[in-house]
Formats: structure tokens, sequence, C-alpha cells
């Protein structure tokens, strides 16, 4: 009976209608989320955080293999051997990377995210292109200078969690660059920044005196520690247009050594959404008593308790979705989808201008269009997209260009695109398609 009415008491704590929480800031709103549609996902994020978890293992393994010598075999023996390898490995990175776009997917339902409109591309184009005039920050709050970034480049900016927001900037310029600005706050807290739908997402770097890297060291040994993108196998080359660009130096096609250092970071990542299993469970089995909510007399005790309940499953989901982002934007590293401005390259000038004579699309699988853009443009085309999520599009027009094409249906289907050597990316964003 005690047991019972314990999770009577979750289940009224978690699905009360918000209120105002006490303490604090006065008549403080909680933060939107949607229990609803967490609920509805719940399962799906428990699977995606098990097979997230598999996965990292499966990498694991492939990647003592990579670095495993072979006596007595031919050259060409060991190098049939690894370029299978390097195949394996990068099919797992690319389904790996659409287990993260799906979690942050459902996590953004949740938590009723919202957009703003801009793209990636967006955000990078307005870090490296504006300047910063009349800067004095003295023991200025860094919560406040990046609403002031926000401001001046027009750009969401958000501090993930473990970052403190209480750190206080010194900066005082009469000019600086928005990028070499961000730069500084950034090396002077070590903290750095990830865009994802066009919104600025400021990390805290995982280093070795961190609480997670050392708890992590505890069960698995010492590891050998290279500080945050040291290991990145890219050098600046010069291409026929004069324009500096960083390529992989190695001819793998991937990047072997980052990925091998980024491996403790993948673990300490993923391994976070297994601390959460419990709480998971607990939300499931509340989800399954939805008819008892009501039962049970609320009081000034259990408000509170709701209150506290609501703030830490918000915050739960955040991570995951930021967990997400972090390790999205590692296989991105890994695999060489570095983000670059469209105009900084001439072969996406001349392919994004390339003309179309017409599109007639009937409920056609968006996925399917976007590879007959790519036809069309004659480059391939990758889609990063949750295999759950079936999207069709209806569009019939003559005298267009691929840009124009591909920018319609970001906005319509909510996507991100970017071209990275000589290949089109396009990410989901998520969205209530189902509304």
């Amino acid at each position: 009976m005690k047991t019972r009415t314990l999770l009577v008491v979750l289940i009224l704590l978690l699905l009360a209608p918000a209120g105002i929480a006490k303490g604090g800031k006065k008549n403080k709103p909680l933060a939107p989320f949607d229990y609803e549609k967490y609920f509805a996902g719940l399962k799906r994020m428990s699977e995606i955080a098990e097979v997230s978890n598999e996965n990292v293992k499966t990498l694991a393994r492939y990647m003592r293999e990579l670095l495993r010598e072979e006596p007595g075999k031919s050259k060409k023996e060991q190098e049939a051997r690894l370029q299978r390898l390097r195949s394996q490995v990068r099919k797992l990175l690319t389904e790996h990377r659409k287990l993260k776009v799906e979690m942050i997917a459902l996590a953004d339902r949740a938590l009723k995210k919202t957009y703003s409109g801009k793209k990636d591309v967006d955000a990078l184009r307005a870090l490296r292109t504006r300047e910063l005039h009349d800067v004095h920050w003295r023991d200025v709050f860094l919560k406040y200078v990046v609403k002031d970034f926000a401001v001046a480049l027009d750009t969401p900016f958000r501090l993930q969690n473990s970052v403190q927001e209480l750190n206080q900037v010194n900066m005082n310029f009469a000019t600086i660059s928005a990028d070499a600005a961000l730069d500084i706050i950034c090396k002077n807290f070590d903290l750095k920044y990830i865009i994802w739908g066009g919104e600025f997402v400021i990390y805290r770097k995982i280093n070795r005196n961190e609480g997670r890297f050392m708890e992590w060291e505890k069960k698995h040994g010492k590891v050998d520690w290279i500080a945050e993108d040291e290991a990145m196998t890219r050098e600046t080359i010069i291409d026929k247009d004069g324009r500096k660009k960083r390529k992989l130096k190695k001819l793998e096609d991937f990047d072997l050594p980052y990925l091998n250092q980024q491996m403790t970071k993948l673990y300490i990542l993923e391994g976070e959404s297994k601390r959460h299993e419990v709480r998971l469970k607990e939300l499931k089995l509340a989800a399954e008593f939805l008819d008892m909510v009501g039962k049970i007399q609320k009081s000034k005790q259990s408000e509170e308790d709701r209150i506290k309940r609501h703030k830490h499953v918000v915050h739960y989901v955040w991570m995951e979705r930021d967990n997400a982002i972090e390790v999205w934007d590692i296989i991105n590293r890994t695999l060489g989808d570095v983000l670059e401005i469209p105009e900084d390259d001439v072969v996406l000038r001349e392919l994004l201008a390339k003309e179309i004579a017409s599109i007639n699309w009937k409920n056609t699988d968006v996925e399917t269009a976007l590879y007959e853009i790519g036809r069309i443009a004659g480059v391939e085309v990758e889609v990063d997209m949750p295999s759950n999520i079936e999207v069709s599009v209806t569009f019939s027009a003559e005298n267009l260009n691929v840009k124009m094409v591909i920018e319609w249906i970001c906005q319509q289907f909510n996507f991100d695109w970017r071209f990275v050597d000589g290949k089109l990316f396009f990410a989901y964003m998520g969205g209530d398609e189902d509304e």
C-alpha cells in the first residue's frame, strides 16, 4: 500500500498543471513542458539510449581493430582489411548521427522548443562578418554577455546547463570582430560553441579535471589525454581559386586520430543517458496510471514537490538534447562535415545557380525530393532524418534554380543544410509534423 501511495504522489507531481515557482525570483513561471508528448516519446528515447551505448561499444571495437597491426600480412591485405573497417566505422557513425537527430527532435517536442527560422549558416555568417563596437564589459556575468551577443548578431544564444553563467567577463575594445570576441571568451573559460538550428549553444569542454571524466577514469583506468581539438588531423591548403580551405591530412575518408581522441568523450556523453534509466522507468509507470490523477488531495508540500520534480524532468530532457548535439558535432567533425559559408565556396555558388526547368512533385517523399535535387545539381546528397518520421511534398513550378528549391524545402519542412567537400548534407531540425 505504501508503494502504491508513493507512485500516485509521483504521478500528481508530474502531471498537475504548471504553476508559479516559489523562492528565488518572485512569480517566475515554470519552464514550458509538454508531458503528453514526453510520455509518448519516452519509450523511443530509452531505445535510442540503449542503441547508442551499444554503438559506442561497437565503435570502440572497430577502433582497436583499426589500430592493430598484422605482421606477416602483405601491404595489400592489410589495406583491404583497413578499408573494410573504415567503411564499417563510417556507416556506424552515419547511423549514430541519425539517432542523435531523432533524440533532439523528441526532446524539442517535449520542451516546446521553437526555432528562430535562422539556419546554421546564417548564424555562422553573422559571427564571421559582424563587428562589435564600444565593447566595455567589466565584471559582467557571462549570462548577460551572451545576451549582448544575441542582440548584436540577431541570433539566439544559449548556455548549456554545465556552463557557469555567473563567470565574470572583462573586455574593453573600441572595435572587435564578433568571432574574435567569442573566441577570447571561450578560451578564457574553457568553453566551446556548437551551432544547431541557427542557435549558438555554449558548452563547457570536458577536461581531465572534470567530475565526469575523473569518474570515468576511476571505472576504466587512466587514459592518454589530449586537449580538445588538438588531435584534429586537418591542414590548411590553397585551392585553385586561391582560397584557404581546411582538409583532412590523412588518406582515410574520416579523421581517425580525432575520433580516437574523442572516444572517451563519447563514452561519457552516452553513459550519462544510462544514469537516467531509473527516472525513465518511474515516468513510464506514472504514464500507465494516468487514470489515478486527481484522486489525492493537493497540499502545499505536494505543490512544492511537484515544482521540484518538474524542474528535474525539464533539466534531464535539456541534458539529453545537449548531449545529443555534442555527439552529433563530434561525428560531423570526424566525417569532415564542417560548416562553411556558401559565399566562400566558388563551387557551391555555381551549384546553387544551376537552372531547373521544372519541378513536379505530388505526394513525393521529402528525402526522395532531396535526392532528386542532388541528381539535378550533379552532387551526392546525405539526409539525416529519423526513420520514424514520414513527410511528403507536393510542389510544381518552372524556371527555378537549385538554391530556390533547397531554401523552399528547408523552410517548409524545417531542414538545415550545408555543403561539404562536394556533398550536400540535410539535417531534420524537428517539428510537430503530426499536428
